[in-house]
């Protein structure tokens, strides 16, 4: 039975999924994926157009045409742009058996995942991210430079602010331009805060983090987070108070 949209699942996956992966469970029990979208690929691929690092021509236009209609939807379905450090939005195809069988849907996955590790291993949890968006996202950096995820309630110095979609670019533009990228966040965050950009400039420092590894680029996943960092100890979000207790 081909999957159907607004419905979570137990089990999360990559790229392919088998009738076994498509069984839903109640949302609001614990799961690991929620489906968003459910459309059909329309190529004429031989088999599923999985997703590859550093692909090239028709690879990297197939993925990119699945996953543009993926973020479009993800973020319709949630009422307010979808991306997130603690979010993975994820094209699934049939499996090289339900290709075989003539089956052509590909479903839109969001997974909720551990924010700011390099392993970023999915995360159980209860409840559709329709009806309990996540809330916002605060850090605080140790000795070591490792940033640290607490609740914006906690004393912190650092919260993600959003993100912006890059344009395809050949070289990763955190080293060949970080001031264009910066400036982009900081409109961001300007944004997020309330403020002018030239007066987010004054209160915080920036820092970008894509939301998919550069070699996925090609493939339209080209998302780049964005991260104030503050001089002094902030109590609560930094969202929408003009700069207050900045």
């Amino acid at each position: 039975m081909p999957p159907r949209a607004g419905t979570c699942h137990a089990r999360a996956v990559d790229q392919t999924a088998g009738s076994a992966d498509n069984e839903a469970v109640d949302c609001a029990g614990g799961h690991l994926a929620e489906t968003v979208y459910v459309g059909q690929v329309t190529g004429a691929e031989a088999s599923p157009p999985v997703l590859t690092r550093s692909a090239t021509g028709a690879s990297a236009a197939g993925q990119s045409r699945l996953y543009a209609k993926c973020d479009q939807q993800a973020t319709a379905y949630m009422g307010h742009v979808w991306v997130d450090p603690r979010l993975d939005l994820r094209v699934v195809l049939p499996d090289a058996a339900g290709w075989q069988a003539g089956a052509r849907w590909f479903r839109c996955d969001l997974v909720q995942r551990e924010p700011m590790t390099d392993a970023r291993l999915d995360e159980a949890r209860s409840g559709s991210l329709k009806a309990h968006p996540l809330p916002p996202l605060c850090f605080n950096r140790d000795a070591n430079d490792t940033w640290n995820p607490v609740t914006c309630t906690t004393i912190h110095t650092g919260e993600y602010v959003g993100a912006f979609l890059h344009a395809p670019a050949a070289s990763d533009p955190l080293n060949a331009d970080s001031d264009a990228v910066f400036q982009r966040c900081y409109g961001v965050a300007a944004a997020y805060m309330k403020v002018s950009g030239s007066r987010a400039e004054e209160l915080v420092s920036m820092s970008a983090v894509y939301q998919d590894d550069f070699e996925f680029w090609p493939s339209g996943r080209r998302y780049v987070g964005c991260f104030v960092v503050a001089d002094k100890l902030v109590n609560g979000t930094v969202a929408g108070r003009g700069g207050k207790g900045l």
